[in-house]
């Protein structure tokens, strides 16, 4: 093959059906299993089997605690007479179950029938009726928070709306979202002052009066610091906002985050003092414990890209009384050594809250790239909610071998001077195992050879990532990552600033950097462009495991349009203390570069 030219992919619809059948059998599999390998999930025989007929889930699940005759599914023997006790009280049973849903008059048809060894079978048929419905609502706000526009949106918004079903939980949930928004916009002396609702029966209707009082809003006031190890003047810098602005809990949890996320500390709790009432000022008392001053790790490592390594590093978590920190690491693999350093310049609440001065020295050996690489920077960082921002400037110097190699080989020389622009943002409750959720990366860089660089690029990425619930103990991953650059030379591009594919955290199936253009020796050279794409099934097995079946697909390319290589295969997921970890175990289906892979990863899903 000529240097850049692709691999032959005209079975790809092929391979793509094939890929599906391994993934739909992947989970089928896993669907059969959890019944048996969940703990509890079939119950033990009891004397009576119960079954409910004519509600939905939700609904059944809210009655079947309620029914006392449920508690004998597990229990070994049952009188008669207890037995026909039990059945007499059932249906009053299920209509209380039934009046969180908005269903008061709700009829119950109870079957019996006796099986052997004096166990009995119960079916109830229940009919909910008609449901109680919103006729009337009242829902006001007196004094100052009548005009925050949060909070008269809650208002305006109430649920259940007029016309809808009377449902308890929407309406306790709808209550509690104004009580809280009072609360943590800083009308602490807020007061229900009248709440009432009415239900009546015979006309399936339900009648809501919820007024309060908001009292005038609070402000925040002095900040003292407890057990701190800097002065005042440092730790005043933590503070978001200015002495005396109006009180907003979502700036004095900005505040216990910054604590958090500047290391220093080991506890942090924040409390209210006193208020003042001529004031209405509301002090803040934080006691700090500090953490330790040095953190050394050191241990062995394996991933299936690098190869089996050591590794250790030193964190100290301030150099002085200013707050500077250092972190520096050192890493040696079969595949990849590395040496990190980065001195960082803390700036707490500020808007740019850090700046950070950084080197790094690399060198890879790969089946693809012979690379030793040595990287300056400075980069300053932003963080907010749930996003994080970084612009920097790089130096890179170093040379290189792409593709097949042969000893005496000239190595290529490579120096890019690029600014680069990184963009972060995580939308999810629970990091370590979101239930849903999603994230976007994006990168931007660009270098000129008429400023110190050996080349001119212009390159962006782009990686989508979403977590949806699918059932019981299950989810849906899937993420899709687009690339391209814009050069001139691409030749002169050091390994760093191209594009590869393959790999743990890549295309799985194959190998490290696998996939791509590639030289006259079918040697993967990496290319200009980037679309990798994966679709997962996941669902516990036991508490702490679970199994997954997916199916990868992606290229790196140059010219013309992608051509995807597919894998598909399964794995074992482990939720660890220090987060996930995956084995998995993957068939790529391109009959050049494909076959079986084992890939051992470890790292947030999101």
């Amino acid at each position: 093959m000529q240097p850049g030219i692709r691999r032959h992919c005209s079975d790809t619809a092929a391979r793509f059906r094939q890929g599906l059948g391994v993934f739909a059998c992947i989970v089928a599999a896993l669907l059969a299993s959890t019944a048996a390998a969940r703990p509890g999930g079939r119950a033990p025989a009891g004397v009576v089997e119960l079954s409910i007929e004519g509600l939905d889930h939700d609904q059944t699940e809210a009655v079947v605690p309620a029914l006392e005759i449920a508690s004998y599914r597990q229990r070994k023997r049952i009188g008669e007479r207890r037995l026909q006790r039990l059945l007499g009280q059932v249906g009053a049973e299920v209509d209380g179950a039934l009046q969180v849903f908005g269903f008061y008059d709700s009829k119950t048809q109870v079957q019996v029938e006796a099986l052997e060894n004096a166990r009995y079978r119960v079916v109830l048929a229940v009919d909910p009726g008609v449901p109680a419905r919103v006729t009337a609502l009242d829902v006001r706000i007196d004094g100052a928070a009548a005009r925050n526009e949060r909070i008269g949106g809650l208002v305006s918004g109430f649920q259940p709306a007029l016309g809808e079903v009377f449902d308890h939980r929407v309406y306790e949930a709808s209550k509690a979202a104004i009580e809280r928004a009072l609360l943590r916009r800083g009308y602490l002396a807020q007061r229900l002052v009248e709440r009432r609702v009415e239900i009546r029966r015979g006309e399936h209707s339900a009648r809501v009066v919820l007024h309060y009082q908001s009292g005038t809003r609070h402000f925040l006031g002095a900040v003292q610091f407890i057990g701190a190890q800097f002065d005042d003047t440092l730790m005043r810098r933590f503070v978001p906002w200015p002495d005396g602005f109006r009180f907003d809990q979502a700036r004095v949890e900005a505040l216990q985050q910054s604590l958090a996320a500047s290391n220093y500390f080991d506890q942090i709790e924040i409390s209210q003092g006193e208020i003042d009432a001529a004031t209405l000022r509301v002090p803040l008392q934080v006691n700090l414990s500090p953490n330790l001053r040095t953190r050394y790790v050191a241990g062995v490592s394996y991933g299936s890209d690098e190869g089996a390594g050591v590794r250790g590093g030193i964190e100290r978590r301030w150099v002085n009384a200013r707050g500077h920190q250092f972190f520096g690491e050192a890493e040696l693999a079969q595949r990849r050594s590395a040496l990190f350093a980065e001195y960082a310049f803390p700036r707490f609440a500020e808007r740019i809250s850090r700046y950070a001065i950084a080197t790094r020295w690399l060198d890879e050996q790969t089946d693809s790239v012979d690379a030793r690489s040595f990287l300056l920077g400075g980069n300053a960082v932003a963080r907010g909610h749930h996003w994080y921002g970084q612009a920097s400037l790089n130096l890179l110097d170093g040379s290189f071998l792409v593709g097949a190699r042969q000893p005496g080989d000239t190595r290529q020389d490579a120096r890019v001077l690029y600014p680069e622009l990184r963009y972060e943002r995580v939308l999810a409750q629970d990091r370590v195992r979101p239930e849903r959720g999603a994230s976007l990366e994006l990168r931007l860089l660009g270098a000129s050879d008429a400023l110190i660089s050996d080349v001119s690029l212009l390159q962006g990425r782009a990686t989508v990532k979403g977590i949806l619930p699918a059932g019981s103990g299950a989810r849906i991953l899937a993420q899709i990552t687009l690339g391209g650059t814009a050069t001139d030379d691409f030749a002169r591009l050091p390994p760093e600033l191209r594009f590869f594919a393959g790999g743990d955290r890549s295309v799985r199936g194959y190998g490290y950097q696998a996939l791509g253009d590639t030289d006259s020796e079918g040697v993967a050279i990496g290319g200009r462009h980037l679309l990798t794409t994966s679709i997962e099934y996941e669902r516990e097995l036991w508490p702490g495991w679970s199994g997954a079946g997916f199916v990868d697909g992606g290229d790196v390319w140059s010219q013309g349009r992608p051509q995807l290589a597919l894998a598909a295969g399964f794995g074992l997921r482990w939720r660890s203390p220090v987060g996930p970890i995956r084995v998995d175990l993957a068939h790529g289906f391109d009959a050049e570069v494909g076959g079986w892979q084992l890939h051992l990863s470890a790292g947030p899903d999101l």
